[in-house]
């Protein structure tokens, strides 16, 4: 029974965690729904300004004005063609940065697994050394069994474990000292 406690415990901290990305989500999407509207806002009364300051007869017909508004909207797709490939720049800038710090942790993680494996190797053979100069057999033994054990495990499967961990968003990493 206790454990159905922990699971839900579990499952409501995970909801709660996806409640908050997604409010953080609808925050941001609002934010800039808001500064969009208030840029047009802005390019509306630039607009009437600047044709509230034109010489009189410089739109001589309907079809300057619609070739102004043309040229307009034309500007408008630009500047968001322009907006969605600096988008993409920061999106691809943010991939690259955490493909960037992937790579360090992976590296870390990998060489000190190995120092600590050729420091375990290193002592294993210093009590060998030890046991054939005092003549002790069962602590050559040992120390071989230990070796052969050591050199058996395979260092990638606490790695591979763990990188599944960090690499999996919804995973909680719980450290324990």
């Amino acid at each position: 029974m206790p454990n159905m406690c922990i699971t839900s415990h579990n499952e409501s901290h995970l909801l709660i965690k996806k409640h908050n990305i997604l409010f953080v989500k609808l925050c941001f999407i609002f934010m800039s729904f808001k500064n969009q509207l208030v840029k047009i806002s802005d390019a509306a009364i630039s607009i009437k300004q600047f044709a509230e300051n034109l010489p009189e007869g410089i739109i001589k017909s309907k079809e300057d004005l619609l070739e102004i508004g043309n040229l307009g909207a034309t500007l408008f797709s630009l500047s968001n063609e322009n907006k969605k490939i600096d988008n993409q720049n920061l999106i691809i800038t943010g991939q690259l940065k955490k493909m960037a710090y992937q790579f360090q942790l992976s590296q870390t993680i990998l060489e000190n697994i190995f120092s600590e494996r050729r420091e375990l190797m290193k002592k294993h053979f210093e009590v060998i050394d030890h046991a054939i100069k005092t003549n002790d057999n069962s602590l050559i033994l040992s120390s071989l069994k230990s070796i052969s054990e050591t050199i058996a495990s395979s260092p990638f499967e606490s790695y591979e474990k763990f990188k599944s961990i960090i690499d999996n968003d919804d995973e909680i990493l719980r450290l324990d000292f």
